[in-house]
């Protein structure tokens, strides 16, 4: 992907005046690629996380749990929103703080959202609650299953990610299935 990224984005930076549609044509399989790209970083860092060393290195950090969720499902919301998924969201209704690694953390939110978009029904919503649980912060996220022919093939290197690097910050991952729902819930 990153051969086909360069040398399309190569041919937009040439000068050479292009019809728009070319243009838009490009610039589509730029952002495809760079996707695919994106994808299989992501599945590399995975695989160095769950396989490599035994601990992540962590920078922890208080931050407002309030201000800091609403970012990082905001911006994740905003992107299913863009990918026809509608996401229902019940925030905080009190304040406390967190300490976390606020990178790892939004790698766990990337991939538990990266699977919504790979395995998660368009028409139907999808859940994140977040809730004080007495001094425990917990953020569940549910969604409705695709149908069977619908859905890649997955390794669960992404949510053995998300375990490690919850568990190296001093919390938790638990991932449920039922027949056709989803649901992540991290602490």
């Amino acid at each position: 992907p990153l051969t086909t990224l360069l040398g399309y984005l190569d041919l937009l930076s040439s000068g050479e005046a292009l019809p728009p549609d070319r243009q838009r044509e490009y610039l589509e399989v730029c952002r495809r690629k760079a996707e695919k790209l994106r994808t299989l970083t992501n599945e590399l860092f995975s695989y160095f996380l769950v396989f490599g060393k035994p601990d992540p290195e962590l920078a922890m950090e208080e931050y407002d749990a309030q201000t800091l969720l609403e970012q990082l499902v905001g911006e994740m919301a905003a992107e299913l929103s863009d990918r026809g998924f509608t996401v229902n969201t019940i925030s905080l209704t009190r304040p406390g703080n967190i300490r976390v690694d606020v990178q790892h953390l939004r790698r766990v939110f990337d991939n538990l959202f990266s699977n919504v978009v790979k395995y998660a029904d368009p028409a139907k919503p999808v859940t994140v609650t977040m809730a004080w649980v007495a001094e425990e912060l917990r953020v569940s996220i549910s969604n409705h299953i695709l149908a069977q022919g619908g859905r890649p093939e997955s390794t669960k290197i992404g949510l053995q990610t998300c375990q490690k690097l919850l568990t190296s910050m001093g919390g938790s991952f638990v991932g449920s299935q039922t027949q056709w729902v989803y649901t992540a819930q991290i602490t």
